[in-house]
């Protein structure tokens, strides 16, 4: 039960289905700063 549970898909399969995290710094290019009555 646990080893099913700890794991049911194999890293290759889970790699493929979920696209690569995108990069740090895309992430600050996309929030240049927190506008005032922006907040999310």
């Amino acid at each position: 039960m646990s080893l099913k549970k700890l794991a049911p898909l194999p890293p290759k399969a889970k790699s493929k289905q979920l696209p690569p995290p995108p990069k740090p710094k895309a992430k600050k290019k996309h929030q240049p700063k927190p506008l005032p009555g922006q907040h999310r």
